[in-house]
């Protein structure tokens, strides 16, 4: 952990948080901060702070990246260490919006204080809940990514194409007299008493983005696809609840603005209209410079937004907490593919998206160690009357003394590995 010698002011109640005013400046300007302490229940308790409403922030979603060799910015006047992915982010997002109001993990919690990190933790979910918006850091440094923009608007414009020549061909229609069976599906009936066949169609085979000018799969513009989904952004387990739990959210890609809503329409256009099956267009690797673990991280990236998706629809219709789908026990299962650099988290990162939060939330604790966490959460599952779903995620792990079969430590190795490799390409 990067160790800085700052002073925090105290947080002010349980609800207190601390903001952060990242100042305008030029691209090679010193980035300067000023943090100032707020109360989460400005926005619905009119006594706290005479009335005043809550501040208008935003919360930032990234991956911290590599600790050693830290840049430095200035926070409150005096000189503080940031990861360099986090500097990059920054400085990005200073160019495009100017001054911001902003709640940043690294900075507005002070990571030395073990006390201090639990009780924000628990603020998590609220945190980025009561934010005006999100924005996520897909990283910097990409070929090509200028391309995708324009990729993912012609999947949209071609799938809307397909759609309306769909909707213009839900009648079957007989063969033409002509005999003319191109475009369409023909299905044959068994023979008749004569001994022939008689066809009968389907109607004209379905439309296809690629007849409305998708770009051909060994297209250089879906790499820039590729690389969008293989950012290590996607295998970092608190962007589930950042990203499920955010009013509204938007990815930065270099200097691109990208909204969630044009990628997963592009995704259900190329599910329902593509010539190829859809995770063939984010891991086809001819003609792209990466490797086949590259793509293999890219496939598994999308499939993991459409995951996050899945999780924010779960929220959006409030999912009761009788429902196991929404219970932290099904969470882990979930989660288990992810990466996290404290063990710890792999349990605390996904109470913001679990309906039964409330039973657990006491019982973040950074001060013990990972073996005695989990064996703690194991209680509390059984008790809960979670045993049985328990039982399903044994020996899904590896092996340990201290850490046992069922915890979600596990995680595919070579997704990893590659996750570490591109996490370079995303360091300034």
């Amino acid at each position: 952990m990067i160790s800085n010698i700052f002073s925090y002011s105290p947080l002010t109640g349980p609800a207190g948080i601390r903001l952060l005013l990242l100042c305008p400046g030029q691209s090679d300007d010193p980035i300067h901060c000023y943090t100032f302490l707020v109360d989460l229940d400005l926005d619905s308790r009119p006594d706290i702070n005479n009335g005043s409403p809550l501040p208008e922030y935003f919360a930032l979603s990234y991956v911290w990246g590599e600790q050693h060799n830290p840049v430095r910015i200035y926070l409150n006047g005096e000189a503080f260490l940031v990861t360099r992915n986090l500097y990059s982010f920054l400085r990005r997002l200073r160019e495009i919006t100017g001054p911001l109001v902003l709640w940043v993990d690294a900075i507005c919690i002070d990571q030395s204080n073990k006390a201090e990190r639990e009780v924000q933790v628990n603020l998590m979910s609220r945190i980025f809940k009561q934010a005006e918006g999100v924005f996520a850091d897909i990283g910097e440094e990409a070929e090509q990514r200028e391309l995708l923009v324009p990729l993912l608007k012609a999947i949209v414009k071609a799938g809307e194409k397909c759609s309306v020549e769909e909707v213009g061909l839900k009648k079957p229609s007989s063969i033409p007299l002509d005999g003319n069976t191109v475009g369409l599906t023909v299905v044959k009936t068994e023979q008749d008493s004569s001994g022939s066949e008689t066809p009968i169609t389907a109607g004209p085979a379905p439309p296809k983005l690629e007849h409305y000018g998708l770009p051909h799969i060994n297209d250089p513009a879906w790499a820039s696809c590729q690389r969008f989904f293989a950012s290590p952004y996607f295998q970092r387990l608190w962007i589930l609840q950042e990203f499920v739990l955010a009013k509204r959210l938007m990815f930065l890609y270099g200097d691109l603005m990208i909204s969630p809503s044009l990628l997963w329409n592009s995704l259900n256009y190329l599910t329902r209209y593509g010539l190829e099956v859809q995770t063939t267009y984010v891991s086809h690797s001819k003609g792209i410079n990466e490797s086949q673990g590259f793509a293999i991280l890219s496939m598994t990236g999308m499939l993991r937004f459409q995951y996050m998706l899945l999780e924010k629809q779960y929220v959006i219709d409030r999912i009761p907490e009788t429902d196991l789908r929404s219970c932290l026990i099904m969470k882990l299962e979930k989660g288990r593919g992810h990466l996290a650099s404290d063990p710890r988290d792999k349990v605390y990162a996904l109470l913001g998206i679990a309906s039964d939060r409330d039973t657990f939330a006491s019982h973040v604790n950074y001060s013990k160690p990972p073996g005695v966490v989990f064996h703690t959460f194991a209680q509390l599952f059984i008790e809960h009357g979670h045993g049985i779903e328990l039982l399903y995620q044994a020996g899904q792990t590896h092996r340990s003394d201290a850490i046992p079969s069922w915890t979600p430590v596990r995680f595919f190795q070579l997704c990893s590995l590659f996750a570490r490799r591109s996490q370079s390409r995303h360091v300034p």
